[in-house]
């Protein structure tokens, strides 16, 4: 499960290691009316198909 994926782009398992296309994909809802995602978890980038092909960050960054 993520919270940011990209179409016909998949992420590493963090387990097996397979790469893997999102079965299904729906607008992120925000928790408790929160307007922004949770800034303490980090994107893991080594694993994101989209940030291996642009070679940087495949998101936005978001600042405080």
């Amino acid at each position: 499960m993520s919270g940011n994926s990209w179409l016909n782009m998949g992420q590493q398992c963090q387990q097996c290691h397979i790469n893997v296309l999102p079965h299904k994909q729906r607008p992120l809802k925000k928790p408790d009316g929160l307007n922004v995602s949770d800034p303490s978890k980090e994107h893991p980038q080594d694993l994101c198909q989209k940030c291996k092909q642009l070679g940087h960050f495949c998101g936005l960054r978001l600042k405080w």
